[in-house]
């Protein structure tokens, strides 16, 4: 190849590197009031029951206390599956194991509930479960999509 044509090669590849870093959304430390504030009238957490870490490890089978903040959000009535969670990580690589736990008791709801509650069904297989940096986030809401928008602007700073 003639050096022109490496020359060419290497200045694509640094655009393109370039191009890719700033497109990738890069989510910042944020305290989860704020985020429960940014998102509270969208996801109509006034209607719901703040939980404790108790409630978590009943619902999901997860030890809160691993972890440095959560807010799970939700209804005592079981007939409502309506809910956010968002877990804040020490660091990354925990996100699978709770995603996971997560997914699974979303799998057994969805069980429960496909034969005699049609609608709480279609509220969990809409749900939302991601991970955002050091986030979880959990949303189950006729409303999931703007949630998650919501809360994916505060963390990236364009709240």
């Amino acid at each position: 190849m003639s050096l022109r044509i490496k020359e060419i090669l290497t200045v694509s590849c640094l655009a393109a590197f370039i191009f890719f870093i700033n497109t990738r959304e890069n989510y910042t430390d944020v305290a989860l009031e704020r985020i429960i504030a940014g998102v509270g009238e969208t996801a109509g957490l006034e209607e719901m029951t703040e939980f404790d870490g108790s409630q978590i490890r009943r619902n999901f089978g997860i030890n809160a206390n691993d972890y440095p903040e959560f807010a799970y959000y939700g209804h005592e009535s079981v007939m409502d599956s309506e809910s956010f969670l968002i877990i804040k990580l020490s660091e990354a690589k925990q996100g699978d194991g709770v995603i996971s736990a997560i997914k699974a008791s979303r799998d057994k709801s969805m069980e429960l509930f496909k034969s005699y509650a049609p609608e709480q069904y279609a509220l969990l297989s809409g749900s939302i479960i991601e991970q955002k940096g050091n986030y979880v986030i959990y949303v189950v809401s006729d409303r999931a999509v703007q949630i998650e928008r919501a809360v994916t602007d505060i963390l990236t700073g364009k709240e």
